[in-house]
């Protein structure tokens, strides 16, 4: 549910109007959100991953 609220809050939230031609024009700041953001989704999955890899491998949590 966090990612949903990210992409809700964020990604759809903050996105511009498009223009006439229903093309959307992203700002410098929207980018830099949005970068933030995937940065942080795709460490998160990261640490995910490697929870599982490791349960499933037989490893022990350190």
């Amino acid at each position: 549910m966090e990612s949903f609220k990210v992409a809700k809050d964020d990604a759809y939230d903050q996105l511009p109007e498009p223009n006439s031609k229903h093309v959307y024009r992203l700002s410098d700041d929207y980018m830099a959100m949005a970068t933030q953001d995937i940065a942080m989704q795709l460490s998160k999955g990261g640490v995910r991953l490697a929870f599982v890899l490791n349960q499933a491998l037989g490893q022990k949590n350190r």
